[in-house]
């Protein structure tokens, strides 16, 4: 494909032609009650094209490989007729393959399927169970891209992704827990996963009998996944650079520089975990994906970058341009984001944190600007050092900034999980994000 399209990014005579294609295979299932309600099987390919000219930047989007100089004449367009220049850092022109082997994986249909049964049978066994709703999705992905700089990629990638719902009832009372499991290490991830769904089911039917939370403020330890759902809701949209040069006040309330948190404090991005969800060898914009630390030490050290923020603000490049697909320009989207694992264990953040709250499994939330509230799916009370009974609706809320200062220890038990993220329209986007279980001071418990 790359020879294919070559002659056409030079035809422009503009500054600067950047070309994507693709080519996407994706197969969905859903089950609900061990009743497979959905299989679909879609192809999907085309591509998309970006001129910067001296007076600004056109985009198209095309489907067949032989429009590609129409909607390069689109695209051309709109650049001469602006007068926004967009100026670029500039980045290392690369030639690269990377085809990993997974991507190769062929796994029958009927494999898939059964598998999702078996998972769903399994749930159903419980009394109380009133509903499991499955989800499996898998995305496999050809990536070209190509510029008038010099670069020359191709990319392979293989996204499997399953969503797992259970709901337990009593009379008019229901309760749902959830489970998701996420990779690019192919099928057999998800293999084995009987003890976690026997675990959510357990969780579900608990809470049937759990007393709703009482709201105040708590001293909480979050469990990973609400750890990492905190850390890249609430922070890691902020430290996105497009947040950042057309809002003066993100500009002075994050300067680069500022303690954001305690010495042992390390939120870290990395685009580079072979296997993750959120991995991706270059972004889409042709820039290697980075291990990037946005905090280091409780300073915030750096923000995610494209190669126009990167200009803009005067900052390094970090390998954070990405685009949902071909459809869309590239956007500063974050990659695996998690809080790095620090020293202390778990039976230690007990010890230290007396009376308060453990708070596990994440829900809905939303976030503006600093200020976010989160739902968790439970919490268990802590009394003297010791986890006790559970509770329900659960919901924390409070300003980021004052969250990341009031983290006083960090576990060693650092947890990942798959996720999409949605952005300025473009959703779902594969990331991946977590945490060690933290201990968090004052924190707004939401409940009766």
């Amino acid at each position: 494909m790359i020879e294919y399209f070559k002659p056409s990014i030079f035809s422009t005579g503009t500054e600067y032609v950047e070309l994507r294609y693709q080519k996407a295979k994706r197969t969905v299932i859903v089950s609900r009650n061990s009743n497979i309600d959905e299989v679909m099987v879609g192809y999907d390919s085309g591509g998309s094209v970006r001129i910067f000219s001296k007076t600004g930047v056109g985009f198209s989007s095309f489907n067949r490989p032989e429009d590609v100089n129409l909607a390069i004449d689109r695209a051309l367009e709109p650049s001469l007729m602006l007068k926004n220049p967009a100026p670029l850092k500039y980045a290392l022109p690369m030639k690269d393959t990377y085809i990993p082997p997974v991507t190769k994986e062929s796994i029958p249909l009927e494999e898939k399927i059964g598998l999702v049964k078996h998972y769903s049978d399994l749930a159903l066994n419980h009394k109380k169970v009133a509903q499991v709703e499955i989800q499996f999705m898998e995305k496999k992905l050809e990536n070209y891209f190509l510029s008038s700089e010099g670069h020359e990629i191709e990319e392979h990638r293989l996204y499997t992704l399953m969503v797992f719902s259970v709901t337990a009832a009593d009379g008019n009372l229901y309760q749902t827990n959830h489970l998701t499991w996420g990779t690019q290490k192919g099928f057999n991830f998800l293999i084995g996963r009987e003890s976690e769904i026997e675990d959510a089911v357990k969780i579900a039917v608990d809470l049937l009998r759990a007393d709703p939370v009482s709201g105040g403020i708590y001293d909480v330890i979050l469990e990973p996944t609400m750890g990492g759902v905190f850390i890249h809701e609430a922070f890691g949209h902020l430290a996105e650079a497009d947040m950042f040069y057309k809002n003066p006040v993100l500009l002075i309330k994050m300067r680069v520089g500022d303690r954001f948190g305690r010495e042992f404090l390390n939120v870290i991005d990395n685009g580079r975990i072979v296997g993750e969800y959120g991995f991706y060898a270059y972004d889409d914009e042709g820039v290697r994906s980075l291990k990037t630390f946005i905090i280091r030490n409780g300073i915030f050290k750096t923000r995610l970058h494209s190669r126009h923020t990167a200009r803009i603000l005067g900052n390094d490049l970090t390998g954070n341009a990405r685009a949902v697909d071909y459809r869309f320009p590239p956007i500063v989207r974050m990659s695996t984001t998690y809080i790095e694992p620090g020293e202390s264990t778990f039976e230690e953040m007990l010890d230290r944190i007396g009376n308060g709250l453990y708070v596990a499994g994440a829900g809905g939330g939303e976030t503006s600007s600093e200020l976010f509230t989160f739902s968790a799916v439970y919490a268990r009370e802590i009394k003297n050092g010791k986890l006790g009974r559970m509770l329900r609706d659960v919901r924390l809320s409070g300003n980021v900034f004052e969250t990341l200062m009031n983290i006083v220890m960090v576990g060693n038990d650092l947890k990942l999980q798959a996720g999409h993220c949605g952005k300025m329209s473009q959703v779902p986007l594969p990331v991946s994000g977590g945490a060690p279980h933290i201990l968090v001071r004052k924190m707004v418990v939401g409940g009766k």
